[in-house]
């Protein structure tokens, strides 16, 4: 119970800072860029039970994504040093003490390499588009 008031405390600071930042900073690269993750987002947001999110919530909902994703991929390059590129292993590595977003990114590699074996097998079966026509 403790680790999910931190995780939305935590949750909470960081959509504070954003929306301070946007506020500022109305012209900012989170400010003028493509919107890519709303469909998406307005998809899960409507899973989660609100039916009709307001563009607002969604473009605050991407903004939290978005910088996410940036701070992330920036932690990981810092890590991945001269070697200049990122690993899954850069990236578990950050992830390490939350439990749940590791256990998630096991998750998806091992589906992702079962796809792969399935692709790969189906490919071997000799099941082409080619043989087909």
């Amino acid at each position: 119970m403790l680790g999910t008031f931190h995780l939305t405390l935590s949750f909470l600071l960081h959509a504070e800072q954003i929306i301070s930042r946007s506020a500022m900073a109305s012209s900012s690269v989170l400010g003028k860029r493509k919107r890519v993750f709303a469909k998406d987002l307005k998809l899960m947001m409507y899973g989660f039970g609100d039916t009709n999110p307001v563009p607002e919530s969604i473009d605050l909902m991407e903004d939290l994504v978005v910088e996410f994703i940036m701070d992330t991929t920036s932690r990981a390059m810092d890590l991945a040093g001269p070697r200049g590129k990122i690993l899954k292993e850069d990236v578990m590595y950050l992830i390490r003490n939350d439990k749940k977003k590791l256990a998630r990114v096991k998750e998806l590699l091992a589906m992702d390499k079962v796809l792969k074996n399935a692709r790969k097998a189906f490919d071997e079966d000799g099941f082409t588009k080619e043989e087909e026509g």
